[in-house]
């Protein structure tokens, strides 16, 4: 079976210090191959997302509002 590639979008205004972007990844940790958008991959410890895997993508999460989902899209 193929790993899972996740992709996490977080709003930094909305999640301040990131803490449930954090919790996310904790949950997801060992059970996909987990990425962030490149400007937050070093705060959140997490593999920064190329264009080259963003058609590997399975699923991708926001977190924030609406406005998140539109500006991520």
């Amino acid at each position: 079976m193929e790993a899972k590639c996740i992709l996490v979008l977080p709003n930094e205004k909305k999640d301040l210090g990131l803490a449930h972007t954090r919790r996310l990844l904790s949950l997801l940790e060992g059970r996909a191959e987990v990425f962030v958008p490149p400007e937050m991959s070093r705060a959140l410890a997490c593999a920064p997302i190329s264009r080259e895997m963003l058609g590997h993508v399975q699923l991708a999460i926001t977190l924030g509002g609406d406005g998140t989902i539109i500006s991520r899209a």
